[in-house]
């Protein structure tokens, strides 16, 4: 490996949908789909939408949620959702004892690619009698952890339960059962632990180029936050970057092009006391999409001091009003990716090559267990692709993400660059180059007709294995 390249990123490949064969080669068309125990489908910078099951296991995503690639421009990304996970794939570190799995652990994808605007996500709870308790538990690859995101949203008519996320990856909704055991015997809907919630509507325009746009919406960021209860601190965190906390007025599961006005934002929040930063957004469709982000320079105060009270399915009383605080300006940010005033932002990652054919190698290091896997394309006339051959001969692949020693998410990339592939027969496989043994990668492998994913872990230095194999015709 001889390129460094900071970069947190996975991506998750798209189907391929034949249309003609010749012997010259295969013109695939991109587009959405279904796969093996799920779907995917396509969005761009400029896009927002929806991708669900047919048992609601759901994603939205708004306009400018995929970062831009290297050179400035419209990116693409194939979104996948996963259900059932095959038990080889579910990571390894079990689901804590106090959660009770009301869900199915999905996969959610891209993993570890880090979104410009946090992704909606959403999961259906099934027969429960009420949501109270119920929340959407995340693996965090990094700790070797689960770890639990506030509940953004709820849907009473298909009972679904939401969550926002700056990266995607495995979910599965439960039941905290320590919050359901300290429930008051005078009033059961009322669990003196139980999650607390604010809501924040605001009309205001922070400048006019604001009110000229689509919006403005907002965006809620936590700052600081300080547990009532801190035996809840080790549930969650928020770290800065991918796992900043962090909530929207944009892309609900049911309005994700996002309709203004837009309903408050109510965010489910352990209770404590919150700094909270507010951050108003709106786009432009004449300048490309190209987004306007005013930071309040003051963070808003929140204390929540009592739990929801839950009427089953039918609604939550106990509200706590976030309001702007007096004494502050509006800052414009001078990126129209992200608000720069927030550092805790993650750093979006910057698209990369994809084509007829892409195959994307991932893992995560750790102070504890770092590896250096590399990934090899075999082929038709001598073709090899790896890193010490990234642009070969023809003009026909590339690999374009090169992994070397950094901690936090691993990827290798090769990708096709033409409509078609030319005729042969293809391998790909993994190589352990160096560091500790075992530790466990992930490769998604696209092509005419097939995607496909794949999971394992090497032992000894130089060990190569394959993959899959193919060939076109």
């Amino acid at each position: 490996m001889k390129n460094i390249k900071i970069i947190i990123t996975v991506f998750i490949a798209s189907f391929l949908i034949l249309n003609s064969c010749t012997d010259e080669g295969i013109p695939i068309t991109l587009g959405g789909g279904s796969i093996p125990n799920g779907i995917f489908k396509d969005f761009t910078t400029n896009d927002a939408g929806v991708l669900e099951t047919n048992d609601n296991y759901g994603l939205s995503v708004e306009v400018q949620t995929v970062p831009l690639n290297e050179n400035g421009q419209a990116g693409t990304v194939t979104f996948s959702i996963e259900v059932p996970v095959a038990n080889e794939d579910i990571p390894s570190t079990p689901i804590p004892s106090q959660y009770r799995l009301i869900s199915r652990i999905a996969k959610y994808g891209p993993t570890g690619f880090v979104f410009a605007k946090p992704v909606h996500v959403w999961m259906p709870a099934k027969d429960e009698p009420t949501p109270e308790g119920l929340v959407i538990i995340k693996y965090d690859d990094e700790n070797s952890q689960w770890i639990e995101l506030p509940v953004a949203g709820i849907d009473s008519a298909k009972r679904t339960i939401s969550a926002m996320s700056f990266t995607l990856g495995y979910f599965a909704l439960v039941k905290n059962t320590l919050i359901q055991n300290h429930q008051k015997i005078d009033n059961p809907l009322a669990d003196p632990k139980g999650m607390g919630g604010i809501s924040f509507t605001s009309t205001a325009c922070p400048e006019t180029e604001v009110g000229l746009y689509h919006g403005p919406w907002f965006i809620l960021t936590i700052k600081t936050m300080t547990y009532a209860y801190p035996d809840q601190a080790s549930w969650y965190t928020n770290r800065a970057g991918a796992n900043t906390l962090i909530c929207t007025s944009n892309s609900t599961p049911s309005d994700p092009t996002s309709t203004f006005p837009n309903p408050p934002i109510k965010w489910w929040l352990p209770q404590g006391t919150y700094e909270i930063w507010i951050t108003a957004y709106s786009y432009s469709v004449s300048a490309q999409f190209h987004s306007y982000y005013y930071t309040y320079s003051l963070p808003a105060t929140v204390t929540i001091n009592k739990p929801l009270v839950y009427q089953g399915w039918s609604g939550h009383t106990g509200w706590f009003s976030l309001n702007i605080p007096s004494g502050g300006t509006w800052i414009k940010s001078q990126s129209r990716s992200i608000p720069d005033q927030l550092p805790c932002w993650p750093t979006p990652t910057k698209t990369y090559g994809t084509g007829n054919f892409q195959a994307t190698l991932t893992w995560t290091n750790t102070k504890s267990l770092h590896t250096d896997y590399d990934l090899h394309l075999y082929g038709p006339n001598n073709l090899h692709v790896y890193h010490g051959n990234k642009n070969p001969e023809g003009g026909f692949f590339a690999l374009d993400r090169d992994w070397l020693n950094e901690y936090g998410s691993a990827i290798e990339n090769i990708y096709s660059l033409k409509n078609q592939l030319p005729v042969g027969d293809y391998r790909v496989t993994v190589k352990y180059y160096s560091g500790n043994p075992g530790n466990r990668y992930s490769i998604r492998i696209k092509r005419p007709g097939s995607m496909r994913t794949y999971s394992g872990a090497l032992t000894s230095s130089g060990q190569e294995v394959e993959i899959e194999k193919f060939t076109i015709r």
